[in-house]
């Protein structure tokens, strides 16, 4: 660890957030012995990000030198894709709930559209902080403009879904 890097203070202060965060045990195989702070895109290719706290993640020593910087695998798991998955799973098993419950066919027909609509707004709303913290990695000012674009577009067809939402529920 010769790296000055690894010895400021900016450098300490957002190690000890990302571990009290994610809890102080490896994100791949939940060790909490020697554990890591690890940049998932390597300083060595991508420097702009080495403190951005959305490119770190904490791994056990031996899991962060087994992935060293040839690979850039992501442990995190973010709230809304777990919110996203649970939408998911709450629709694929919705039919089998709807027959045991014995819903009536218009009761159910309505309850699964709103699951389905569930499942779109959590995948839009991701979809949208995806691109969010991409634009942040453009050098290139049309590439950047692009992304809003592109995060504007989604947001809006989240809102739309949402408002559709809302007016089903009226």
């Amino acid at each position: 660890m010769s790296d000055k890097f690894y010895q400021t203070q900016r450098w300490r202060e957002l190690r000890y957030r990302i571990l009290r965060k994610h809890g102080f045990k490896c994100m791949a195989c939940g060790s909490r012995e020697r554990i890591h702070v690890d940049h998932i895109k390597p300083r060595s290719k991508y420097p702009g990000l080495e403190y951005c706290e959305n490119n770190l993640q904490v791994l056990c020593e031996d899991c962060n030198l087994g992935k060293s910087n040839k690979f850039e695998d992501s442990f995190v798991v973010d709230d809304l894709s777990e919110q996203e998955k649970k939408a998911k799973l709450q629709l694929e098993r919705f039919d089998e709930y709807a027959r045991e419950k014995a819903f009536p066919p218009d009761k159910a027909a309505r309850l699964k559209k709103i699951l389905e609509r569930d499942a779109k707004v959590f995948y839009l709303k991701r979809k949208a902080r995806e691109l969010t913290r991409a634009v942040g990695h453009y050098r290139d000012p049309s590439l950047a403009l692009e992304q809003i674009m592109n995060i504007h577009l989604h947001r809006r067809k989240c809102d739309e879904a949402s408002q559709t939402f809302g007016e089903d529920n009226t």
